[in-house]
């Protein structure tokens, strides 16, 4: 019995130490300007984006066959690209 008690006592230092010693920093908070440049650097990543894949399809859509799976893909990419850039 004296054995149990004794890892029993141990266990609990260990659990306090641990717990006392491991502080975590919090979730940094952001101003509203870096907010704002972060939500404007997302805004011209999508645009770029929705722009390139927009002339890519222009370019290919006139040699394309009806059912050109890398076509049907831009596609299905500029139609989630113009979703993201409307939901920003």
């Amino acid at each position: 019995m004296e054995l149990n008690s004794a890892n029993h006592t141990d266990m609990e230092l260990t659990n306090s130490i641990s717990s006392a010693s491991s502080t975590r920093s919090s979730t940094p908070d952001l101003s509203n300007c870096e907010r704002l440049q972060i939500a404007n650097t997302e805004l011209r990543k999508f645009t770029i984006l929705h722009a390139n894949v927009s002339h890519a399809i222009e370019a290919a859509a006139p040699y394309a066959q009806e059912d050109d799976s890398d076509l049907a893909d831009m596609y299905s990419r500029q139609h989630y690209l113009n979703q993201s850039l409307q939901r920003r």
